[in-house]
């Protein structure tokens, strides 16, 4: 009986163990009564947004949406979505639920997900195209040149551009291009761009050409007379396998003169019609029928070419180049016209003050000499820019707007060939200053005088120069702004016709940028003196001399306008497109360096740098410059410049007076001894301070400084501000002798400069979320304009201004979205900063 009694206590007790076992079982696993127990959660994880750079976008961040976690349980991220080029991907996490063991308990629970979004938006770019033109020639004009911000690319990305715009006839068409972007593993990755472009211009000009008919005569006879193909004078500028048809309009049959008028059709090899494709200008012949043999000189017969053909002079001389033969200035503008004004002065023209401050310049080009022989009768005297001050006793001359002299067959001038506007200005000689300084008082009076009229033109054309009160001041300044005028006209305006000059006012001429060269002038000469310089307008010759030898023909005639420089003078100042536009050539040594040995110093005449030249060595063109010798030179710096330059043409002849020569000085050292001076890198985080104290920067270090035991060693730190561009950690090195003089620039210092870099202050910062339930038909809008987190801010700066950009409109999430400006005081330090943007959720569900 007892032995029973244990044994049904011990199946008691076993089935007991058992129910208690299979308890902690089915809770442990989450299951009971056969079905599932797990805890249900939530997550959500956040989105994220950034302009493409090249980089994996991810987030790791999330929030436990709903549900709890257990006792001492965890969520840990295991997995995370990427995302680099353009577009939208859920930013799946994928996690696990860890205990106080570290035992992955995931299994205990079933987890829904609510997924933000990462979003890699295209990076902007500005491509602009380049506008291109040429003169039509039958080919195909394409580009697929460009400008570009290689910077604004992500290392490594390169462009490769086609250009899609082709245009062969004359016109104009945008320049279009079709833009790829490849990286360094030659993938497409142009959609990750927003590529804005600027579509320039390519145009075809047309080709221009003179087309122009003789005249012909005969005695009446009762027929018609008209003009044939017999009388075109040659034409030149016809692209190869160009034809002209002409039709003959013109015809006469009484006694009389006619135009031999004439159409001109173009056709090119294939027979198409291509007149289109030529700027052309006609010169009509007369026709003349006469009443006899004998009356042939009683009828004007001209052709087209006679005038502009007609010599006025020959010129001999040893100058090349551009030169203008001055003949007289005129006063008041009145009326439309200029007025003569002439100055007496008591012993010397104010036409030889300049020659005169010339002569006195030790820089002045040479001396030299020129012919000129009268080939036509009724021509006045003319004289070169800068005549000899010599001649003020064998021509007399004391007014100041031309010279009175009775012309002779020929004359011989001494000159000397100077462009103040490149070479400077200078004072006259004492001998005559008084009398230069009464004489431009009294000029005031007579050359800046405007009519009202006119004034409200003029101030426009300052604003659209863009002159200054500021840059009216000396000598130097006023030839600053002159060259500046002259500029302007010569980039903004059209030459018209000399015919058209009556045919429109300075205010046509203003509107439309077109004129001729005596309205281009006038306008100029009122405009400075609207700047109350001094100008007045001049007329003369100007011709291209070439070899030495030129000739003055009628259609040589022009005008200019002159300036006046206190203490120098009048010069010439040229505003016609076309005219006088010489290549300007800078001339620049290279700097040398070298140890003091007592000897002279030779110079290398080619270790030079010419600007602007390659054209004309393309050509043949070469060049000689010459560098004058020092003569034992002391350690010291220096500056030092070519001392002449010549320029040859493919032939050897000496074109040098083609061009502006502008000579530009480098830096020369003569030195005793190499010294280093050598600085340490250094780095720093952004922590508010915006000046590298010394304590930061390191050591100095001179390599060299046991050669100077006798002298006094100086170094100490540049000052240097703290940006997030990198600078180098800059020093100074003073040498000084026993009499405490500075003798620095004696040695030659070589600067080993450590780099200075401040890195961006990383900083966090969140946007909050928010979450509305849906209104139908409202048209409903959500935007959370409020932050909820700010990590890394150093103390003292402050976000001064959030610009919130994300919204939701009606059913759907978006990211709230948003950008900040970070001040320290009143300085913007956002650049210095490293800003990670984590934007919350706008949910309208």
């Amino acid at each position: 009986m007892h032995r029973k009694k244990l044994i049904f206590s011990g199946i008691i007790l076993i089935t007991t163990l058992m129910g208690v076992l299979m308890y902690v079982l089915f809770t442990t696993f989450g299951i009971i009564n056969g079905e599932s127990t797990k805890k249900q959660l939530t997550i959500k994880t956040e989105s994220a947004q950034k302009i493409y750079d090249g980089t994996p976008l991810t987030s790791e961040l999330f929030t436990l949406f709903e549900g709890e976690l257990g006792k001492e349980e965890r969520i840990e991220p295991k997995e995370y979505t990427k995302i680099t080029n353009v577009g939208k991907a859920d930013n799946i996490i994928q996690f696990v639920i860890l205990n106080k063991n570290n035992s992955d308990v995931t299994k205990k629970y079933e987890i829904n997900y609510l997924f933000g979004k990462l979003e890699v938006i295209p990076k902007t770019i500005y491509i602009e195209t380049k506008e291109e033109s040429k003169i039509y020639d039958g080919e195909e004009l394409t580009s697929d040149e460009y400008i570009l911000d290689e910077k604004a690319l992500i290392k490594g990305d390169a462009v490769k551009v086609i250009g899609t715009t082709k245009i062969t006839d004359v016109g104009t068409k945008l320049n279009e291009i079709v833009t790829t972007i490849l990286n360094h593993q030659n993938i497409d990755v142009t959609k990750n761009y927003d590529i804005k472009y600027k579509n320039n211009n390519l145009t075809i000009k047309k080709i221009p050409i003179t087309i122009a008919s003789r005249g012909k005569s005969k005695v009446y006879d009762g027929e018609e007379l008209t003009g044939s193909d017999d009388d075109i004078i040659p034409i030149q500028g016809l692209l190869e396998g160009h034809q002209v048809e002409n039709q003959f309009t013109g015809t006469i049959t009484e006694p009389g003169s006619a135009e031999n008028q004439f159409v001109t059709t173009i056709k090119d090899n294939n027979g198409k019609d291509v007149t289109a494709q030529y700027d052309i200008k006609y010169g009509f012949g007369n026709l003349t029928v006469l009443t006899s043999i004998y009356s042939d000189g009683k009828i004007e017969n001209k052709n087209v070419e006679e005038y502009e053909n007609t010599i006025v002079a020959s010129i001999e001389t040893d100058h090349n180049g551009s030169t203008y033969l001055r003949y007289k200035s005129f006063g008041d503008f009145f009326e439309g016209s200029w007025q003569d004004n002439n100055i007496q002065t008591d012993s010397i023209s104010p036409l030889l003050f300049t020659s005169l401050s010339i002569e006195k310049n030790s820089k002045a080009i040479k001396r030299q000499t020129m012919n000129l022989v009268y080939e036509k009768d009724q021509v006045p005297f003319l004289a070169p820019y800068y005549i000899s001050s010599q001649i003020k006793d064998e021509l007399n001359i004391t007014n100041d707007s031309y010279i009175k002299n009775t012309k002779l067959d020929s004359y011989k001038f001494v000159f000397t060939a100077y462009n103040t506007l490149v070479n400077g200005a200078s004072n006259i000689i004492e001998e005559y200053s008084a009398e230069e300084a009464q004489y431009y008082e009294n000029i005031k009076a007579y050359y800046l005088s405007i009519p009202e009229e006119i004034k409200p033109i003029l101030d426009k054309l300052i604003q659209n120069i863009k002159i200054t009160p500021t840059e009216l001041g000396d000598k130097k300044e006023l030839v600053s702004v002159v060259k500046k005028v002259s500029k302007y006209f010569k980039e903004n305006f059209n030459q018209s016709n000399k015919s058209d000059y009556a045919k429109s006012t300075l205010k046509e001429v203003f509107e439309t940028n077109e004129g001729s060269a005596d309205q281009l002038a006038t306008l100029a000469t009122l405009l400075l003196r609207r700047l109350d310089i001094p100008a007045r307008y001049t007329t003369g010759y100007y011709t291209d001399i070439r070899n030495n030898l030129g000739s003055l023909h009628e259609e040589n005639a022009h005008s200019w306008v002159e300036f006046y420089i206190q203490n120098m003078g009048w010069i010439p100042l040229e505003v016609t497109p076309g005219i006088a536009d010489k290549i300007e050539i800078t001339v620049t040594p290279n700097k040398v360096t070298k140890q003091w040995d007592g000897n002279d110093l030779e110079f290398d005449p080619k270790n030079i740098r010419v600007t602007n030249f390659q054209e004309y060595k393309n050509l043949g063109y070469t060049y000689e410059a010459i560098i004058n010798k020092m003569k034992k030179p002391e350690t010291g710096k220096y500056k030092y410049s070519v001392n002449d330059f010549k320029i040859y043409d493919e032939n050897n002849n000496d074109v040098t007076e083609l061009f502006e020569i502008i000579y530009k000085e480098a830096d020369l050292q003569i030195y005793k001894e190499k010294l280093i001076i050598e600085t340490e890198s250094i780095y720093s985080d952004y922590d508010g301070s915006t000046e590298w104290r010394n304590d930061e920067r390191g050591q100095i270090k001179v390599i060299g400084e046991e050669l100077l035991t006798d002298y006094d060693v100086k170094v100490s730190f540049s000052s240097l501000s703290k940006t997030v561009f990198q600078k180098n950690n800059s020093a100074i090195l003073k040498i000084y002798d026993k009499n405490n003089n500075d003798v620095t620039d004696h040695y030659l210092i070589t600067e080993n400069f450590g780099k200075a870099v401040m890195r961006r202050k990383p900083i966090t910062v969140r946007s909050k979320s928010k979450t509305v339930k849906h209104e139908p038909e409202t048209g409903q809008i959500l935007e959370y304009k409020e932050l909820e987190e700010i990590i890394g801010l150093v103390e003292g700066d402050e976000i001064k201004e959030v610009i919130f950009t994300g919204q939701q409109v009606d059913l759907g999430s978006s990211p709230n979205t948003f950008s900040i400006v970070i001040y320290r005081g009143n300085l913007d330090v956002t650049q210095y900063y490293e800003i990670m943007y984590i934007p919350g959720e706008l949910e309208i569900r």
